[in-house]
C-alpha cells in the first residue's frame, strides 16, 4: 500500500468517526419514541464501526500470522509452567512459517 493510499484510508477512517459521533446525537433525538428508526440507526451505526474497523485493519502492515499470533498471545501471555510468552518479533522463523501458514492448511512436503 502506497502513501497515498494510508492517507486516503486515514482520512475516511477520520470522516466515519465522525459520523459515529453525529449518529449518537441523532440517537438522543430519537430516545423519546421512534423505535424504527432508533433499530435503523443502531444497524447504520454497527455497519459503520465493522467499516472502520476494515480500514484500519487495511492500514496495519501486520501480516495474518502475525495479528493471530498476537490476539493469540494478549489471551495467553504465559506458557503453562508461567514463562512469558515471546513477542512475534523474538520468534524463530520455523515459529513464524507456522502461524503464517494458519491453522487449516496442509503442511507442504515435498518427496
Amino acid at each position: 500500500m502506497n502513501a497515498h493510499d494510508r492517507r486516503r484510508i486515514a482520512a475516511l477512517t477520520k470522516t466515519l468517526e465522525k459520523a459515529k459521533e453525529q449518529a449518537e446525537t441523532v440517537r438522543l433525538y430519537l430516545a423519546d419514541g421512534d423505535m424504527d428508526s432508533q433499530f435503523k440507526l443502531a444497524s447504520v451505526l454497527d455497519h459503520v464501526e465493522i467499516a472502520v474497523e476494515r480500514l484500519k485493519e487495511k492500514q496495519d502492515d501486520r501480516s495474518q500470522g502475525q495479528r493471530d499470533y498476537e490476539a493469540d498471545l494478549k489471551r495467553k501471555p504465559t506458557y503453562h509452567d508461567g514463562t512469558p510468552r515471546p513477542q512475534w518479533s523474538e520468534l524463530d522463523l520455523v515459529a513464524r512459517w507456522s502461524w503464517e501458514r494458519g491453522p487449516n492448511k496442509p503442511s507442504e512436503v515435498t518427496t
